[in-house]
């Protein structure tokens, strides 16, 4: 099986951006994407000209931070105070149309152009918090993507990891897994049908107390065949931005051990270590 292992946010913060880079040069992360509406972004200039082997794609941000547009031409997608609104107050508005999506449009264009003038066109796309995977986003971001002519993205289907003890799911928890999988096969068969290429899936823990800063999960993935997996992780040296939001610790502690060699060579038992140059 091959992994693609995703550093997200690069441009957040100066600790997030370093806490990148030394997972790259540790040789584990193989993927990271850019915050373009951060202060921070322009240094993946340097990164991706050291590291021209890595994947490098668009993190579009509609949910964090200040957009690039003037906050008083894009007045659906901010609060009084010119920022973006919370994911879960997004995908509100998207829900109930009150989300203008030229204004939505014109952020997400300026986000790319912005991308392409210091980075060239980038290899792949998602988002910032996942805000297009939902029913009411979803083909918005998937049709403007097209338009723009990015044909990788990331697929957020799980590839299930046994936990360790018997967990017994709840009869809620398998029907709601269940329902999402529909929809994210229909989804699949749409990417495939415009020729979108992705990873088949997202490792994720069964038991979500569990995280991949012990290295104790290599041979408890269901792989049911599949060839290539994503592992996203959220790396920063330090706590130094307002916008690391609930993954804080975790982001210190993901960039302790994924900077280790050691942690290579345990991925390495495993998988074989890839990028989304590969798929």
């Amino acid at each position: 099986m091959k992994l693609i292992v995703t550093a997200d946010d690069y441009g957040m913060s100066p600790g997030v951006n370093e806490g990148i880079e030394r997972c790259i040069k540790s040789g584990i992360v193989t993927s990271t994407n850019v915050m373009m509406n951060m202060p921070y972004y322009s240094s993946a200039i340097e990164v991706k000209r050291k590291y021209p082997h890595i994947s490098f794609g668009l993190h579009w941000t509609v949910s964090c931070g200040k957009p690039l547009s003037d906050p008083k031409n894009v007045s659906t997608l901010v609060d009084a105070n010119g920022n973006f609104f919370s994911p879960s107050i997004f995908v509100e508005k998207m829900k109930h149309k009150k989300i203008n999506l030229t204004e939505l449009t014109q952020e997400l264009i300026l986000q790319y152009d912005e991308y392409v003038r210091l980075f060239g066109e980038p290899e792949y796309w998602n988002t910032h918090q996942n805000v297009h995977v939902n029913l009411y986003a979803f083909d918005f971001f998937f049709t403007l993507a097209l338009q723009l002519n990015i044909k990788k993205m990331r697929y957020h289907k799980k590839v299930w990891i046994k936990p360790k003890n018997n967990l017994k799911n709840s009869l809620k928890f398998n029907f709601m897994e269940n329902l999402k999988l529909v929809v994210l096969n229909s989804w699949k068969r749409k990417m495939i049908h415009k020729g979108v290429k992705s990873p088949n899936g997202l490792a994720t823990f069964i038991d979500s107390k569990e995280s991949f800063i012990k290295m104790d999960f290599g041979d408890r993935m269901i792989s049911n065949n599949i060839d290539v997996v994503e592992l996203v992780i959220h790396p920063a040296t330090k706590i130094d931005s307002i916008f690391q939001g609930s993954l804080t610790n975790r982001r210190v502690s993901e960039f302790s051990v994924f900077s280790k060699f050691q942690m290579k060579q345990y991925l390495e038992k495993y998988f074989e270590l890839t990028s989304y140059k590969s798929i």
